[in-house]
């Protein structure tokens, strides 16, 4: 082997990109991947001031299935590039099928993003038996793991219609608790009877952590100021005043907000980090 750590190199980058896909994807509270999700909050963060710019209406709404996106290209990316590294290792690792030349850098890169879509013309094939087995398992990693990251933007697509139509239910809920005796006993029960909804929105906003980057078009409802609402509006929950399920509901909203800004502190500090975003 010609440069032994460009094969090492190319097997760590695998291995991280392998890591990263299914931590992201998989996992559950717990914080998900070590590279795409920070990759995220970082962007987010950098989008800060502009976010909240007179033109952030614009654009914004398409921060969210951008960064959902970028997932998946970066995953795959990463995967070309460590199988790149691998066949850059050895100049024999890929050959003409002509002639049986050693293929130059350009094409070994070439060799190894076929190999991971599974695609080619077979104009350069593995150069002995090791390679051989090596382009089988790029094959299939990336049949396995392109799959998978396509796959990944179906859930989280349906999991933002959701937490859109959670939104819409806690406005509406929202509009009713600033009302009189009778109007915040609707908006309690109807918070109550949607409560099923908020748990499994808050479920989701934990698994798929770019779900905390959506943000509606201009003139809908925002599921970060809506909990933000809820939790101001209920905060009497608990005394004799208030309408029964009132408490249970509060936690409910609490429990969302945590999800949604990934805070864990006191309610006022969920509640300021759902109003800055």
């Amino acid at each position: 082997m010609d440069a032994p750590w460009l094969f090492v190199l190319g097997c760590i980058v695998l291995a991280a990109t392998v890591i990263d896909q299914l931590a992201t994807i998989l996992s559950s509270g717990s914080g998900g991947g070590f590279a795409v999700p920070r990759l995220y909050a970082t962007i987010w963060r950098l989008l800060g001031p502009a976010r909240r710019s007179g033109g952030r209406a614009r654009w914004v709404p398409l921060v969210g299935p951008g960064l959902l996106l970028l997932g998946p290209v970066l995953w795959i990316a990463s995967m070309w590039l460590g199988w790149s590294l691998v066949f850059l290792a050895d100049e024999g690792a890929v050959v003409a099928s002509t002639d049986g030349t050693p293929a130059d850098a350009p094409y070994r890169i070439y060799f190894a993003g076929f190999g991971v879509f599974t695609l080619g013309v077979g104009d350069v094939v593995p150069g002995g038996g090791p390679w051989a087995l090596a382009t089988v398992l790029a094959a299939a990693m990336g049949l396995g793991m392109v799959t998978l990251g396509i796959t990944y933007l179906v859930p989280v697509i349906q999991a933002a219609t959701s937490a859109r139509r959670t939104a819409r239910t806690l406005a509406r809920a929202n509009g009713l608790l600033v009302g009189d005796e009778a109007e915040r006993t609707a908006g309690v029960d109807l918070l109550w009877n949607a409560i099923d909804d908020l748990d499994e929105v808050a479920e989701q906003h934990r698994t798929y952590h770019v779900l905390r980057y959506f943000r509606p078009r201009p003139g809908n409802a925002a599921l970060t100021d809506e909990v933000a609402e809820g939790l101001d509006r209920t905060r009497g929950a608990g005394t004799e005043s208030e309408p029964e399920h009132a408490l249970t509901v509060r936690d409910t909203l609490i429990d969302l907000g945590r999800a949604i800004t990934g805070a864990s502190g006191p309610v006022a500090q969920v509640t300021r980090a759902l109003r800055e975003g």
